[in-house]
């Protein structure tokens, strides 16, 4: 799948899935612009009081600025709690709606999928994954939108007081983008191997520990160690890698911000000084700065995190489209009429093998069982998760290699 096939995989996910919460969607898009043109009228109320009040004079001013204090503080207060709310709704909500889905459709799924998926993986494509998918949708595409907008309404405010200002916040504003964007590469080449190696060690971990007492009867724990440290020691160096990255770009990313408003600061005390610019309106823009520059920080943060999420997203929309068969199963070119093992071996260690020449048939009618010492039964739990561990391929059902049949174990 190139670039663009999987761009247009995404967004249609997320429209397909996020278009019934559409009205919870509405609500909390006009809390958040609301509350961040509130933001952006502060700074103006701070100079009202700083030129008109301190400096002008103009004490009959001080009641107004601080009714408008007043009632931009208590409006902000009163839509970020709605925003909270309602968000918080709509996340339980579509989470519960994704994870049950992609349960439904690995259900449903093809039975050559279901015999061949690693069952650590699908488990957290459906658990770690998912949670993922709705972190995406919230603060890589919908904070992530409304904050480009905070950041062009604090410009435009800028921009009336001083173009220049206005012009260095936006230069200050591309070095970090392509910082980003060069690291981001990085970041999403990790996240993709390790969400890999994450399933392949859920998936082993998971089929050693099921069977763990035969292990440990087939003196084979060595074994089981090498197996599971392996991936372990994988994510480790993986893990220290994404941290490497994050860190260098957190750093690079505050040394330009730090930068560029010593520089704004600069250029604004020296207009203070030639009185071309007012000290209402310095300290306004000292306050539109910091606020652009903690949102722009934030956004580089959320950009960088959607290089790692954007393999979540994959990984769950490749759950999502799943076709199920019509009869849920794979048959067999009719009903069975014999099963056959044919000189099944297999050994932990090279030296120790556990299975050697086991060879029986089953034919139609019959009941088999197999009796022996302590751990003989390892032998039926093993050629149910043997193909898991190793790629070896023994059963024949009716002459035919069943290697994408499953079996499904029954207890009498």
């Amino acid at each position: 799948m190139n670039k663009n096939t999987q761009k247009f995989a995404r967004i249609k996910s997320i429209w397909h899935y996020g278009k019934k919460y559409l009205g919870w969607f509405l609500v909390s898009e006009v809390c958040i612009l609301v509350s961040y043109a509130i933001s952006l009228l502060l700074p103006l109320n701070l100079s009202r009081l700083v030129d008109g009040v301190l400096y002008g004079q103009q004490y009959s001013l001080m009641g107004a600025v601080l009714r408008a204090y007043l009632l931009l503080f208590a409006g902000m207060a009163v839509f970020n709690l709605i925003y909270a709310v309602t968000w918080q709704a709509l996340n339980n909500r579509f989470v519960v709606d994704i994870k049950t889905t992609m349960f439904h459709k690995v259900m449903m799924a093809p039975a050559r999928f279901l015999c061949s998926m690693n069952t650590g993986d699908v488990m957290a494509r459906i658990d770690y994954d998912a949670e993922q998918y709705i972190y995406a949708v919230q603060r890589n595409v919908f904070h992530f939108i409304n904050s480009i907008l905070l950041c062009v309404g604090i410009t435009l405010m800028v921009a009336q007081i001083n173009l220049m200002i206005a012009f260095m916040l936006l230069v200050a504003a591309a070095l970090p983008i392509i910082l980003t964007r060069l690291f981001g590469r990085l970041t999403s080449r990790y996240a993709k191997k390790s969400k890999d190696t994450t399933g392949d060690y859920t998936g082993r971990l998971f089929e050693i520990l099921k069977g763990m007492r035969e292990i440990r009867l087939l003196g084979a724990a060595a074994w089981a160690t090498r197996r599971v440290l392996g991936p372990l020691m994988e994510l480790i160096g993986l893990g220290n890698k994404s941290r490497r990255v994050d860190f260098a770009v957190n750093k690079l990313i505050y040394l330009v911000n730090l930068s560029a408003s010593l520089a704004i600061y600069a250029y604004s005390a020296y207009l203070v000084y030639r009185g071309a610019l007012s000290v209402g309106y310095f300290i306004a823009i000292l306050q539109y700065v910091a606020l652009m520059h903690r949102k722009f920080n934030w956004m580089m943060r959320i950009y960088l995190d959607w290089f790692s999420r954007r393999v979540s997203i994959d990984r769950v929309c490749e759950i999502l489209s799943l076709e199920p068969e019509p009869d849920g199963s794979r048959r067999l070119g009719g009903e069975i009429t014999d099963i056959s093992f044919c000189d099944v071996a297999f050994a932990y260690e090279a030296d120790k093998p556990v299975l050697q020449g086991v060879s029986f048939d089953i034919r139609q009618g019959e009941c088999v069982a197999l009796v022996g010492a302590s751990g003989v039964d390892y032998l039926n739990r093993h050629l149910r998760s043997l193909k898991k561990l190793h790629e070896v391929h023994f059963t024949v059902v009716n002459g035919e290699n069943a290697s994408g049949v499953g079996i499904l174990p029954r207890q009498a």
